[in-house]
């Protein structure tokens, strides 16, 4: 055993998961098991490329646990290295380590890397000697840089550019879909400069691009194999077949892009996905699983469903798709039991008047004319799409169990959510939220022309973290069309959130600057978003809830637009949940009661039972 790095100190640390991760308190609290983070490990172990990050400058940020879990009664202040938007954020080191000698090499890391967590490899040349890895260029620049393992040096060899959200993945918290190939002569590359995401093949030498491996007017997903034998790519894709464009389908196709082969031609969701990755794998606690494609690259693991069709999975051929054998039927006649029903799926136009978008609804039992109440359970964000299109999907939060109560449930994603084209996603990068609103509210006046069991005059709104935002918001712009909202962990104040130019635009206050001149400077294209400057709009019930370690979505801005509405003398409902993370953990069942307890008093005017409730 020989230690690689010395001279560590608090808070400027090799393998540090930083504070900005958000995972600060849920790790003190639960001890997660964190591998060194930010380290990488050659394939002929010969190197380690390590991140050390000071996070020394950064200001203790404060959370407040009134009632610690050891049971004593003194309120305990936490903290968490947070940057706030506007603030100087960690300085990141990066080094190489030669593993036999110990000599350290200091990469030379661009000046926008800071605003980066970890040097993320994605493989390694050949010969050892180099390695490649994103990096921030000018702007919202992503490059992939060649970097000498010797040296430090680095090479741009791919800049990427995008006027909105820029990845290497359809979906934000996936694996990139990036592989070296041809022994790290090439590479595959993932890009949305088409408008759609594909893949590209590039010579990583030249830096000249080969071919693109896929094109058209369609999206990849995830790649699942790189068969270097065959000289072909396994992947999901979605779009491509006529129909619902999110159903997810493999294919295959050869590295020079010929002989693209349909291998899944069930009109289904077929569920193969890639990987998720970083910090919010861990979050999540998703573990990698075993791959659904054998060693050799012949066969694979298929599963497929539709909302009301059942999973069947079978083995299938990589040559042609053809099954070879059916594996399994799911069963599900103990939820039908259940008086279990599948949502009805829909599509409608979006606030646009043009663009399709699609949602699913979920029906109550209801007597033959009786009109019912509609709720809205949303998410709202770039990050994922919540319509299921699948069967294990369909039971979005807890939309079916709200039909027990006599409600009808939908769930839409609209413009600025992805898995469709770059100019669908981007509709929430300037203008995050209030397009989604649009959206959901366009969805509500065409659902009553359509379903007239409706009761428009009852429409509630709810949702969880961004979808906390959003619901507000919903409430705030659409006062006439929702009249009850529950919304929890929403990030309602953005300018005192921590930075998000990751991933929104970069915040500006005046003369393009990113740091903010003085601790209350408020950027405006921030605080178009924020929900404070609304909160006289406010017209129904609004019930607010939050946990008190929450470091996703900060206590403070919640409180900060409670305040806002105070001032502005509108009535609100509060629940504040002790000891509880973003993920509501312990408090999540008692909130959940609480929303039904709401919805059933202010929608349908029925009082709820009182405690006890009825067991699960």
């Amino acid at each position: 055993e020989t230690a690689l790095t010395t001279h560590a100190a608090a808070f400027f640390a090799w393998g540090k998961l930083p504070d900005s991760a958000l995972l600060t308190l849920v790790n003190e609290r639960y001890n997660l098991p964190l591998p060194p983070f930010g380290a990488s490990w050659s394939p002929d172990s010969r190197h380690v490329v390590a991140t050390r990050i000071d996070e020394r400058p950064i200001k203790p940020y404060p959370f407040l646990e009134a009632a610690p879990p050891d049971g004593s009664f003194a309120p305990v202040v936490r903290t968490a290295r947070i940057t706030l938007l506007g603030e100087p954020t960690p300085v990141m080191t990066g080094v190489v380590i030669d593993t036999a000698t110990g000599k350290q090499t200091r990469i030379a890391l661009p000046e926008g890397f800071s605003k980066s967590n970890l040097i993320e490899v994605f493989g390694w040349s050949g010969d050892g000697k180099r390695f490649y890895a994103p990096m921030p260029g000018n702007g919202r620049d992503l490059e992939l840089s060649e970097i000498d393992a010797e040296t430090g040096e680095m090479r741009t060899i791919i800049t990427e550019r995008a006027k909105g959200f820029l990845g290497l993945n359809s979906e934000m918290y996936n694996a990139p879909n990036v592989r070296l190939i041809n022994g790290g002569r090439e590479l595959i590359w993932f890009s949305q400069r088409s408008g759609w995401g594909h893949l590209y093949r590039y010579d990583l030498k030249t830096g000249k691009l080969r071919n693109p491996v896929t094109q058209g007017n369609w999206l990849v997903r995830d790649i699942l194999q790189v068969d270097e034998t065959h000289r072909r790519i396994i992947f999901t894709a979605s779009g491509r077949e006529a129909g619902d464009p999110y159903r997810r389908r493999v294919y295959r196709v050869n590295f020079d892009g010929s002989d693209l082969t349909l291998l899944t031609p069930e009109d289904a969701d077929h569920t193969l996905s890639g990987q998720a990755t970083g910090a919010f794998a861990l979050f999540f606690g998703i573990k990698p699983g075993a791959s659904r494609i054998s060693p050799d690259g012949t066969r694979f693991i298929d599963t497929w469903s539709t909302p009301t069709a059942p999973p069947v999975t079978v083995l299938r051929s990589t040559a042609d798709g053809r099954i070879i054998t059916r594996l399994e039927s799911a069963d599900v006649s103990a939820l039908r039991a259940h008086d279990w029903r599948a949502p009805e799926h829909f599509v409608v136009k979006a606030a646009d008047g043009k663009t399709d978008i699609y949602g699913a609804i979920w029906w109550p039992d209801a007597a033959a004319g009786e009109r019912v109440p509609l709720i809205d359970n949303l998410y709202g964000g770039p990050q994922s799409s919540i319509v299921p299109h699948g069967f294990t999907a369909s039971g979005w939060n807890d939309s079916f169990a709200m039909t027990k109560l006599g409600f009808a449930v939908v769930t839409v994603d609209g413009r600025g959510t992805p898995l469709r084209s770059q100019a669908f996603q981007d509709e929430s990068f300037v203008n995050f939220g209030d397009t989604m609103v649009d959206d959901h509210a366009a969805v509500v006046k065409q659902l009553a022309a359509r379903y007239p069991r409706l009761d428009v005059g009852k429409v509630g709104v709810t949702g969880h973290s961004l979808g906390g935002y959003v619901s507000t918001r919903a409430m705030l712009r659409y006062p006439e069309v929702f009249k009850v909202g529950v919304s929890s962990a929403g990030s309602h104040i953005y300018e005192a959130l921590y930075g998000t130019s990751g991933v929104f635009a970069y915040p500006d206050y005046g003369n393009g600057r990113e740091l903010k001149p003085t601790p209350d400077a408020s950027p405006a294209n921030y605080r178009a978003m924020s929900n404070a400057p609304l909160a006289d709009k406010l017209r129904g019930r609004l019930l607010i809830g939050y946990g008190e370690i929450d470091e996703n979505a900060l206590p403070a801005t919640t409180l900060q637009f409670i305040d806002a509405l105070t001032k502005a003398g509108r009535r609100y409902d509060l629940v504040y949940l002790p000891n509880v993370t973003h993920r509501f953990g312990s408090g999540g069942d008692y909130f959940t009661l609480r929303r039904w307890d709401y919805f059933t008093r202010y929608l349908i005017g029925t009082e709820p039972p009182l405690p006890p409730y009825p067991s699960k």
